[in-house]
């Protein structure tokens, strides 16, 4: 494309007429030689790994971009900024910039920095997504093309505190905060990591979760009151065969067993792996599985090993009767057994996602969910496995099917899909971003529980009336933010961890210089370094 300078077009008959009147030497020249030239900017924004959730307020959850800002500049030139509307989101990549083209002086080098960013919670606060650059030399009177992918470019903060002795802590913590240089960036409600829910009956159900932690309810799932579990350790899986009879598996190969839903003692299951998954028949015949293939059998007080045939970590079974059972984990393994797990059998699952939670509402009909939005689908108790379109992307964690046809997934960034005939799913609101691990329903499927990080979300039949439950806890790992902060460079951190139900603000604060990184996890630990605050005689909480 040629384009010429004041917009003058002369033709070489003009030009040679006028070198013949002069009667003098007359220096012809490329009309073009000092035109301005044309950058043309081709945009692709490369959506990030992680889902960026934005945990500040429940009405402003995701990086949905409102801006493409870019800035031009070259020795001698002043610089040029341009400011685009766009729209889209930030995780999915979902957003089409077209070409934007840029007069610019020729024969130097310029670089364009391109940034994409979210106004939307508050105009006053910038969050930067993208940040990239490209250097290019324009011709003069030409267009030069220029094709460039923008990296996303943000600092993760990962807030974790855990207390070695929970009695300690004196306050029940309800809140975390993080002040990033004196600036509040996020806050949220927090609870105990809960991992697993069984609801035997219509009004008595068992959570579990992180350092130990068994929750119970006996009103239906209005109520939830601790349990002693009578470890520390993490707590990944539970069934109970009976409204108070029960079991537990967890981290480094811990099982905790009750009769009464309140107490409950630890049984020796023969193995240090971590156990994710437990299915009972009855209470005196059950199995265990976990890590590396690991499947144990047992009576409820002697455990032994079963041959999986399979390395791979297992995450969730299902056991239609005493013989007949199903068992899934990562890299989309599937076993079958049909005598008890005597003999364990591998099945075509058509992917190789991690597979994370099973329900069989029937003994023909079953459903997997996994990471990547997978959902699968049984009609012979296991053999054959078909993939439903789930409607999203997000790891699905947790599935529990009230019939052949309706049913419940739940999985992270506060996904809750619903089903009315077994086959399509519909995306619903929780009103949280926090993830869940797992969902249950009472025994007359009249409500149900989500449960994951730091948070539980009730619901009844109807599928849209949700009701956020925050628990209060003394030990937790949470995503405080998504947000930019500038890289490579060091940040003074302020964490609470406080109690505002009191009428006051006291708690325990950390503080913490360090150096973030773009696009990676910046991970705050305070344990022993945490600080009381807020309560009397000690120093006021940093408001």
């Amino acid at each position: 494309m040629r384009r010429y300078a004041a917009g003058i077009r002369l033709s070489w008959a003009t030009l040679l007429s006028a070198y013949l009147l002069s009667g003098c030497l007359f220096e012809v020249r490329d009309p073009d030689a000092n035109g301005v030239g044309y950058a043309s900017l081709e945009l692709r924004l490369k959506p990030s790994a992680n889902a960026l959730l934005k945990r500040a307020t429940n009405t402003d959850t995701l990086f949905r971009l409102d801006s493409l800002v870019i800035r031009l500049s070259t020795s001698g030139e002043s610089t040029l900024v341009n400011r685009y509307p766009i729209s889209g989101r930030a995780d999915t990549g979902n957003i089409v910039i077209p070409a934007k083209t840029f007069a610019l002086a020729p024969l130097r080098t310029w670089k364009a920095v391109i940034y994409t960013i979210d106004t939307t919670a508050s105009p006053a606060r910038v969050d930067t997504v993208h940040r990239d650059s490209v250097t290019f030399i324009v011709k003069p009177g030409d267009t030069t093309f220029i094709s460039k992918t923008v990296n996303p470019v943000y600092a993760i903060l990962r807030a974790r505190l855990v207390s070695n002795s929970p009695a300690s802590l004196t306050n029940p913590v309800k809140y975390v905060r993080i002040r990033v240089d004196g600036v509040t960036r996020d806050s949220m409600p927090v609870g105990p990591a809960l991992r697993s829910v069984d609801i035997p009956s219509t009004t008595t159900g068992i959570l579990v979760g992180d350092s130990g932690t068994i929750l119970r309810t006996t009103n239906g799932g209005l109520n939830w009151t601790a349990a002693t579990s009578g470890t520390t350790a993490n707590l990944y899986g539970v069934n109970m065969p009976g409204t108070n009879a029960g079991f537990a598996v967890g981290a480094g190969g811990v099982v905790v067993k009750t009769t009464t839903g309140t107490s409950w003692s630890t049984v020796t299951s023969g193995t240090s792996a971590n156990l994710y998954a437990t299915y009972w028949t009855s209470t005196t015949n059950g199995w265990a599985l976990g890590a590396g293939g690991v499947i144990l059998k047992t009576n409820g007080t002697t455990f032994t090993p079963q041959t999986s045939g399979t390395t791979q970590d297992l995450n969730a079974a299902y056991f239609s009767s005493a013989n007949n059972g199903n068992a899934a984990g990562n890299n989309g393994v599937i076993l079958r057994t049909t005598n008890g797990g005597t003999n364990w059998t591998a099945q075509t699952s058509g992917t190789t996602q991690k597979l994370n939670a099973m329900h069989f509402p029937a003994a023909a009909t079953g459903f997997v969910v996994g990471n990547g939005g997978v959902i699968l689908k049984t009609t012979n108790s296991g053999t054959n496995w078909t993939a439903l379109t789930s409607g999203t992307t997000a790891d699905l964690t947790g599935i529990y099917m009230t019939s052949t046809t309706t049913g419940t997934a739940v999985g992270k960034g506060g996904v809750i899909l619903t089903t009315a005939d077994g086959t399509s799913w519909t995306l619903r609101s929780s009103g949280t971003a926090s993830d869940f691990y797992c969902v249950g329903w009472t025994s007359n499927n009249s409500s149900a529980v989500a449960i994951g990080a730091y948070s539980a979300v009730s619901f009844t039949t109807t599928n849209t009336s949700f009701a956020f439950q925050p628990f209060g806890t003394k030990s937790f790992d949470v995503l405080l933010a998504y947000k930019y902060f500038t890289p490579n460079t060091s940040h003074t951190l302020l964490m609470d961890a406080i109690d505002t139900l009191a009428g006051a603000l006291r708690g325990y604060e950390a503080t913490k210089t360090v150096l973030l990184s773009p696009g990676k996890d910046t991970t705050i630990t305070p344990n022993s370094s945490l600080s009381k605050c807020g309560y009397s005689g000690l120093p006021a909480c940093t408001p």
